[in-house]
């Protein structure tokens, strides 16, 4: 496509989808007997998503002057069994029309086919589901919450019987889920609180016990914190520990000044570069033969 403008000339290729949102946000098209038309359930998926999509403004705007049928066509796409990602979909759709019977129906679905669908989806896909729910004003707080806890719980229950012999492996992951379901009440957590720091423990018993480097000094002080913010010292292994660690020197940085990094630097570049020395110095010879 070309575009002339004045002292402008514009060279164009659009995809399909950029056309087609082009030419039903300019009214082209009867949008609502369109929609009201579609026979196949993702028909009304993919008129949305381009709605939603970058670029996609006119044509969402396009679908709100005609919303009780979009509404419609969505609510006739929910009628199956859900999935998380058809659950996203109903809640994004159903923030933009501004519709409480998407959302209803989007918290319908949660409720009737979750707990959490089935063990092969990720932990990240359904905590990004969590927070979605949960910061979506529309969208019903009890099934917001639901979701979570049910989420929360499931979580708790793996941690348990997680074999780590590593407190910082369970402690990272309980305050990635922790942190972001937020509307879970604490009394849920602590099971998994107490395995972090039974753990915790176990590695404390240890490092009181062998020799702590300089470059494990971090993570020695980071337990110690963690314990010492639980409550869970100060005790002979926590005394032993804390004082290995103030008589250790904080670790040096991986390189240790600007003239050892340069030093470095310039060997790599020898050893980089001595096949093209090599070769300029075998074509002189080279020339010497003629």
């Amino acid at each position: 496509m070309v575009v002339v403008e004045p002292a402008v000339v514009k060279l164009h290729n659009p995809s399909v989808m950029d056309y087609l949102r082009y030419h039903l946000a300019c009214g082209r098209a009867d949008l609502r007997a369109l929609v009201t038309s579609f026979t196949d359930e993702l028909q009304i998926v993919r008129i949305t998503d381009a709605a939603m999509g970058d670029d996609g403004h006119g044509l969402l705007e396009a679908l709100r002057s005609v919303r009780e049928v979009v509404i419609t066509a969505v609510l006739g796409r929910a009628a199956e069994e859900s999935e998380p990602d058809l659950v996203r979909w109903l809640v994004e759709i159903g923030d933009e029309l501004r519709s409480d019977e998407v959302f209803t129906r989007a918290a319908e679905l949660v409720e009737r086919d979750s707990p959490l669908w089935n063990e092969q989806l990720g932990e990240e896909h359904l905590v990004d589901l969590a927070m979605l729910l949960q910061t979506t004003s529309r969208f019903p707080r009890h099934a917001a919450t639901a979701f979570s806890e049910q989420l929360a719980r499931r979580t708790v229950a793996d941690l348990m019987t997680w074999r780590t012999k590593d407190w910082t492996d369970l402690y990272d992951r309980l305050t990635f889920i922790w942190d972001a379901l937020s509307d879970v009440p604490f009394e849920i957590w602590e099971e998994a609180l107490e395995r972090v720091l039974s753990v915790a423990e176990e590695n404390l018993l240890a490092l009181a016990a062998t020799e702590i480097t300089t470059v494990a000094k971090p993570d020695a002080v980071r337990l110690l914190r963690f314990l010492d913010h639980h409550d869970r010292g100060p005790g002979d292994a926590f005394e032993v520990v804390s004082k290995k660690v103030e008589n250790l020197d904080d670790p040096a940085p991986w390189f240790p000044d600007q003239r050892a990094w340069q030093r470095a630097l310039r060997r790599m570049r020898r050893q980089l570069h001595s096949g093209e020395r090599q070769i300029g110095a075998l074509l002189a010879r080279l020339a010497d033969l003629r």
